[in-house]
Order: C-alpha cells, then sequence, then structure tokens
C-alpha cells in the first residue's frame, strides 16, 4: 500500500513500529485504525479458496463459489476472477505487512499473529500462478491450451502440399470441427 501526502512523519513513525494504515485484505478485520485482526468467519473461507486454486479450480470457479455462500469481497461487491487472484496473492495471507511511501521507501512486517496461510500452501499457489491458463484438464500426455484449444491443431501437416492442417468449422448438420489444409484453404493445394 502507498502513502502519500503531507503530515506523514507520525504515520510513518507509528507503521515502523507496526501500526496498520492499509486496507484490510479479505479474511481480515480492521476494528480501529492502526489495527488488524484474523476474521473468524472469513479466514477458514479463505483457506478453502487456496484448497480450490490448488486442485485446479480456475478464479472464476472460485468466485462464482463464493458467489453461492452469499459471499462479498472486502469492499461489499461481489467477487470476480480477478479479486480472487489478487486476494490469494497478498502476503498478509501469510503474515507479511507491507507499506510503501511516497518516496519509495518500503517497510516490512512479519506478524505471525496474522497468518491464514501456511508458507508451502501459499508458495504452491504463488508458483501455480505464474503457469499459463488451461481450457480444460489435461490429459496424461495431452496440452490444450488457450492458444491452441484443439488437439492436433498446428500438429499435423497435409500429405499432398505439407502445409499444417488447421480447424475448419461445418454448420450443414450442426456445428462439427475437422481438420483442413491450410494450403488449400489459400488455393495454394489441390
Amino acid at each position: 500500500r502507498k502513502i502519500t501526502g503531507r503530515g506523514n512523519v507520525d504515520r510513518r513513525e507509528n507503521i515502523r513500529e507496526g501500526a496498520l494504515y492499509s486496507p484490510a485484505s479479505f479474511g481480515f478485520r480492521k476494528p480501529e485504525k492502526g489495527t488488524l485482526f484474523i476474521d473468524d468467519k472469513a479466514a477458514p473461507l479463505l483457506e478453502s479458496m487456496y484448497d480450490l486454486f490448488l486442485k485446479d479450480r480456475s478464479y472464476a470457479h472460485i468466485a462464482r463459489w463464493l458467489e453461492k455462500r452469499d459471499v462479498t469481497n472486502r469492499n461489499g461487491e461481489r467477487w470476480s476472477g480477478t479479486r480472487v487472484k489478487e486476494t490469494l496473492s497478498h502476503k498478509i495471507n501469510i503474515g507479511y505487512v507491507e507499506t510503501q511511501f511516497e518516496d519509495g521507501e518500503i517497510v516490512r512486517h512479519y506478524r505471525p499473529d496474522l497468518q491464514i496461510i501456511d508458507d508451502d500452501k501459499f508458495a504452491a499457489a504463488q508458483e501455480k500462478m505464474k503457469r499459463p491458463p488451461r481450457l480444460t484438464r489435461k490429459a496424461p500426455g495431452l496440452s490444450i491450451t488457450k492458444a491452441n484449444p484443439y488437439l492436433l491443431g498446428g500438429k499435423v501437416s497435409c500429405s499432398v502440399c505439407g502445409s499444417r492442417m488447421t480447424i475448419g468449422k461445418s454448420t450443414k448438420h450442426g456445428v462439427l470441427s475437422h481438420l483442413v489444409c491450410s494450403g488449400y484453404m489459400r488455393n495454394e493445394c489441390a
């Protein structure tokens, strides 16, 4: 959280001594300025969010899961996949409080009393966030990604001209996907 403006000398000193001025993240409550506590009702939901994410559930799936339970985010708004991702990446979940001042100074505190998620689970989630997303679950030996959602797309060549095969769609009898020579589509193949 970035702290700006004049008159921050006292606030800076208070933060260095452990006071908290940033807004409370999901899983925490802030009854008064400078204090932060684990929210006993939201903390188990936060743990479940990590568990679902590590079981290959998407951010959108987790947002829908929370919505079914009538859980709003810390601003009282509906959950979105983006908000779920942000929440899962907050270091406060493992007890690290970080404040950045206008001049670039960063004050960090480790507060074990604020740790909801264990370090290994948090690290696994952060590592998983770095991987590219998949449209479907991965079958052994197959990779279906957003970049190429079709199993053989870009991997099969035409036996006549050697061009790559692409996915064609026919709507004559419903939507049917089939492989078509890209050279044929450009009138370069017989």
